[in-house]
């Protein structure tokens, strides 16, 4: 394989690449896709308005317009904190939008004049579009670019760590690095409330809500980190609402399930 760059050409025998391949991801039909996009405010408050040993989560004391939409909220002490507005959706918005929330937030919190140290904005993908499909046995997908952002959440960076390690540990075994796979049944459950967030977008807030009404902190968090037990995850998806969504999305998602369960991925081609 050979990279041609501005600074000269490259060669190895496999080469990664962790650009998103934004084209065949939209224009498939068959996977939904959603985007976890957000604008966040590393803020300087006037009133002690935070809690620093409390971050936020998901606030969904937000306005949703037919959307999933919440705050996120990392305070560093009384005055100061990371204050991110986010959506789970197909479209972005205007700047100006989520600034304007986060604004708004601040005002309805009492946070008095606000002072703006830096501002952070991103844009992270959503599915389980079968990346694997697209790499060769010299060019292999990683990062998001392989499917390694959690499709239901949009974590990443622990995911995209402990992937890493794991594909370096394959490759030190003499194992070819396209048989490396990430699947596992957490691919299934993600599968199947993507399909639901993609269908009926504004019933992400009581979804979530419900999530962490009807199981501790700790259960929400070892699901979501995918660490669980079969019994353990049985019983939040059990206790998942609205259930009828979740049983329409698996009746709806049968062949993308069936894809993800028996499809090897990976094109096999030099």
């Amino acid at each position: 394989m050979v990279v041609k760059t501005s600074k000269g050409d490259f060669s190895g025998e496999i080469g990664f690449t962790s650009i998103f391949p934004q084209k065949q991801v939209e224009e498939q039909m068959a996977f939904p896709y959603l985007k976890q996009h957000f604008i966040g405010w590393f803020v300087r408050t006037e009133n002690a308005v935070f809690d620093a040993e409390t971050p936020l989560f998901m606030d969904f004391r937000v306005q949703q317009r037919n959307n999933t939409r919440f705050m996120y909220v990392l305070p560093f002490s009384p005055k100061e904190a990371l204050v991110e507005y986010t959506l789970f959706s197909e479209t972005l918005l205007e700047d100006e939008e989520y600034e304007w929330e986060i604004d708004q937030y601040l005002r309805e919190m009492g946070a008095g004049s606000v002072q703006i140290l830096e501002r952070e904005k991103g844009n992270i993908p959503m599915t389980c579009f079968p990346f694997k499909q697209l790499q060769s046995r010299r060019l292999i997908y990683i990062g998001s670019a392989g499917g390694w952002t959690k499709a239901s959440t949009g974590f990443a960076f622990a995911r995209i760590s402990q992937f890493t390690k794991q594909l370096v540990s394959h490759m030190a075994k003499g194992k070819p690095a396209h048989t490396f796979d990430i699947r596992s049944r957490y691919t299934i459950y993600d599968l199947i409330f993507l399909d639901v967030l993609h269908r009926r977008n504004h019933l992400g807030s009581s979804i979530f809500s419900a999530m962490f009404q009807k199981n501790s902190f700790a259960e929400v968090l070892t699901f979501l980190n995918e660490t669980g037990t079969i019994s353990g995850d049985l019983k939040i998806i059990a206790r998942s609402r609205p259930r009828i969504e979740f049983v329409k999305s698996v009746l709806f998602s049968w062949k993308q399930i069936f894809r993800v369960l028996f499809f090897s991925g990976g094109r096999g081609r030099v």
